[in-house]
């Protein structure tokens, strides 16, 4: 059994949002994540468990590499692999906290 590679949000990370729009923004953070992997396993949103590990929703390590790519385009952020981040709940708060510093 393999260890599945995580996300994290590194310190310079860019989220190019505005102070007006940083709140609605953060909002669609997790729903932007839920999204793109829901149409990856071509799955319905609703199926995708955002407390799930990444291996629990059905994500190998070269499932997650893909996502990264289109994640940090649609979020203009940066994602970086780590243990630490292993849930879409995980990794939307750290995306989240980097849009707010």
């Amino acid at each position: 059994m393999g260890v599945t590679p995580k996300f994290i949000v590194t310190k310079n990370s860019k989220i190019a949002i505005t102070k007006k729009k940083r709140r609605s923004e953060m909002k669609d953070v997790k729903g932007t994540i839920v999204r793109i992997i829901a149409e990856y396993l071509d799955k319905d949103e609703t199926e995708i468990s955002t407390s799930s590990t990444f291996s629990e929703i059905g994500l190998d390590s070269l499932d997650i590499m893909e996502l990264v790519m289109q994640m940090q385009e649609e979020l203009d952020c940066k994602i970086e692999l780590s243990q630490e981040i292993t849930t879409i709940d995980k990794l939307a708060e750290q995306i989240e906290t980097q849009a707010v510093a």
